[in-house]
């Protein structure tokens, strides 16, 4: 379960940093670092998460097929 929470706030934060970069171009305000790291941040998330779920599946076919 925990794996699957991450990816969706992953996608959450993307999200999120796109809507925020937009209006920080609109209004030209201060932000926009804040704004990348935190795309940057849910990115590396959401990378770690699929290879956290496809070492799990991995390691579940070896373990059946080779029991």
């Amino acid at each position: 379960m925990v794996p699957f929470l991450g990816f969706f706030l992953g996608i959450g934060g993307i999200i999120t940093a796109n809507i925020s970069m937009k209006q920080i171009a609109m209004s030209e305000e201060a932000g926009k670092g804040l704004a990348i790291s935190g795309l940057i941040c849910s990115i590396v998330g959401i990378i770690i998460q699929l290879f956290t779920v496809l070492a799990w599946i991995l390691f579940v076919g070896v373990a059946i097929f080779s029991g």
